[in-house]
């Protein structure tokens, strides 16, 4: 009887354990998170860098085959009411490099990313625009974006910008 009592406390403290041993794992979890909040950092994590890049491929086909509908799906509301964008005017307002019925590809360079609240990480984008033709292609330009990513629902949006206007030199800044 003795062993069966001692083995029934022996057993309630190890689980006693190991869940304040979880519940610490969630708190320093729950503390990293908000400690990237507000601090810019480079993603070097592929699969994260490839969704970006994916939700960026994606705009720049949209933009080059004139699909309006789906730009303004994915596009960022607060910047479409900024620039009193509807389907009238979309093409108009976000083609600014001119590459609407031309072949063209978007190449991501680097990706730098800012947590904005705990499910939404706003992604830094700089790459080129390459013109493609039948066995090559030429630069066409650089191409800057913010891509929007709330990672509960898995929806995106973007926001083009213009390099002149883009953070970038003062992210580079933030991060040293």
């Amino acid at each position: 009887m003795k062993n069966k009592s001692k083995a029934s406390t022996l057993l309630v403290i190890i689980l006693v354990i190991l869940v304040l041993a979880l519940i610490i794992v969630e708190r320093i979890k729950y503390q990293k998170s908000l400690d990237l909040e507000d601090k810019t950092y480079i993603v070097d994590n592929y699969s994260v860098f490839f969704t970006v890049d994916d939700c960026a491929n994606r705009f720049v086909e949209y933009i080059a085959s004139g699909d309006k509908d789906n730009l303004l799906l994915i596009l960022n509301k607060d910047y479409m009411e900024k620039n009193y964008i509807d389907s009238n005017n979309v093409l108009d307002k976000v083609d600014t490099q001119k590459i609407k019925d031309k072949m063209i590809s978007f190449e991501t360079k680097e990706v730098k990313a800012k947590k904005v609240s705990s499910d939404v990480t706003k992604y830094y984008v700089s790459g080129k625009l390459y013109q493609e033709a039948m066995d090559e292609s030429t630069l066409y330009g650089d191409y800057y974006l913010e891509i929007n990513i709330d990672s509960s629902t898995l929806i995106f949006d973007v926001t083009p910008v213009n390099g002149g206007d883009f953070e970038w030199k003062n992210l580079i800044l933030e991060i040293l």
